[in-house]
């Protein structure tokens, strides 16, 4: 997962960073040009006729549509622009200028965009509630943290640990932190990853606690744990080193495998 492209993701009029296919996670989504509209806001057009106001003061509003290169399905963005500059020598006039260009921010997408690929061996379950994490990762990141969390849950769940334990006065339900204890038996290089989640989740409790660099943290580990858990060609490849080192050698087989 490239987290600064995510934390950092900005548009131009006429280009956009790499972005994967929401739809069949095979092609690059592309800019339509002609669909995209840019727009100063009416409080900046306002603004704009004050006596301190600068080019670099201007907000605009954009909507467009994205393509995917490969099954030419369409994605919608909106978001926010303002006004950079960048200095350009004019060789003719040998004098040196200042140009103005906009840098769009988004701020939505629909259908929303993967920030991490998940393994399609990944059970449905756990799949959807990570997908429906990712709208918020653009809109309200306390409940995309919320929502990354509960996806731990699930995993617990799918996982077989259990939800409450038997007590004198009937049933009483394990907290997240109790369930990731016990499930830190069964795996725990996996544990320790699900409770670095779960610290990032209980921050985004807390009002104005959580920045985007802290939600890309939690979906770095989860997508590690997903991997992990459900993703099987690592064991694969493990125990084939295993089995040629033993052996000392590839030995004799039937197939190239």
């Amino acid at each position: 997962m490239d987290k600064l492209k995510w934390y950092t993701i900005t548009f131009t009029e006429d280009s956009i960073p790499p972005l994967q296919c929401p739809h069949c996670y095979k092609g690059v989504l592309k800019l339509i040009t002609k669909n995209f509209i840019i727009q100063e806001t009416k409080a900046s057009e306002i603004a704009s006729k004050d006596d301190f106001w600068d080019p670099e003061f201007s907000d605009y509003i954009f909507s467009g549509l994205l393509v995917c290169s490969s099954c030419e399905e369409y994605v919608a963005v909106l978001g926010t622009g303002r006004l950079n500059s960048a200095n350009h020598y004019d060789r003719i006039s040998e004098t040196l200028d200042n140009e103005y260009f906009k840098v769009l921010t988004p701020l939505f997408f629909y259908p929303a965009l993967h920030i991490f690929q998940i393994p399609s061996v990944c059970p449905k379950d756990i799949r959807e509630e990570v997908v429906q994490s990712f709208p918020l990762f653009w809109t309200d990141l306390a409940a995309c943290a919320n929502r990354i969390r509960t996806s731990v849950e699930v995993i617990m769940s799918q996982q077989g640990v259990p939800k409450t334990k038997k007590v004198e006065t009937g049933r009483r339900r394990f907290t997240l932190h109790q369930r990731i204890e016990l499930f830190k038996i069964k795996n725990p290089e996996v544990a320790e990853l699900f409770l670095a989640i779960k610290w990032i989740g209980n921050k985004g409790s807390h009002l104005g606690k959580l920045d985007r660099g802290d939600i890309l943290n939690a979906y770095e580990l989860l997508e590690h744990s997903i991997y992990k858990l459900f993703d099987k060609s690592e064991q694969r490849i493990k125990r084939l080193s295993e089995k040629i080192n033993k052996r000392k050698g590839v030995g004799r087989k039937r197939v190239p495998f």
